[in-house]
C-alpha cells in the first residue's frame, strides 16, 4: 500500500495545482456583459507588430481573474489577470495587459506576426466571448530594379499553403 502512495505522489500533486489555477482564474459571470474584440487594422504584415484590444462592457463593478485572447485551434495566446492588469502567462511572440491602467479595456500585441498569426481571434471573460476576427497576414515583398536598388515594396496576401519568401 505504501509503494502505491509513493507511485500516486506526481499525480495528487499535478491534481492539486490544476485545482488551484482553476480556483485562482474562475469568475463569476456578470449578467448584461459583453466583449467586444478590435484589431488595430484589417490585415497584418508578416515581422510587423499587431494589436488586438478587448473591452468588456456592462455589469459594473471591477474584474476579477483572467481575461482570455484565444486564436482558433490554441488554448490561449496570452492571458490577463483581470484584477491586476498584468500577464498571466508568459507566451513567446505576445505580450498583454490593461490599456493605461483602465479595468475594462485590455490589449494583446502580436510583437512579430509570423503566418500562423494568420486565423481567427477572440476574447473571453468568464463565460463571455467576443465577436470573432478573421486575421489575414500579407507577405512584404521587394523588387529590385537593374542597378540593384529597391524600386517598389508591396504586400500580398498569403494563404495557408503558401510561404512567404
Amino acid at each position: 500500500m505504501l509503494r502505491f502512495a509513493v507511485n500516486m505522489r506526481p499525480y495528487v500533486t499535478s491534481l492539486l495545482l490544476v485545482m488551484e489555477i482553476y480556483s485562482t482564474s474562475r469568475i463569476t459571470h456578470v449578467k448584461g456583459q459583453t466583449l467586444s474584440l478590435q484589431g488595430s487594422s484589417s490585415t497584418a504584415v508578416r515581422g510587423d507588430t499587431f494589436q488586438f484590444t478587448c473591452t468588456v462592457a456592462g455589469g459594473g463593478g471591477s474584474l476579477q481573474g483572467a481575461l482570455y485572447f484565444l486564436r482558433a485551434r490554441v488554448f490561449s495566446s496570452c492571458t490577463v489577470n483581470a484584477g491586476t492588469c498584468s500577464q498571466f502567462t508568459n507566451e513567446p511572440g505576445y505580450t498583454c495587459e490593461c490599456v493605461g491602467g483602465q479595468t475594462r479595456i485590455f490589449y494583446m500585441n502580436v510583437t512579430s506576426v509570423s503566418t500562423g498569426d494568420g486565423d481567427t481571434w477572440r476574447c473571453q471573460y468568464s463565460s463571455s466571448n467576443s465577436n470573432s476576427i478573421s486575421l489575414d497576414v500579407l507577405c512584404r515583398y521587394f523588387r529590385v530594379g537593374n542597378n540593384t536598388q529597391v524600386s517598389v515594396v508591396t504586400t500580398r496576401m498569403f494563404t495557408k499553403q503558401d510561404l512567404c519568401n
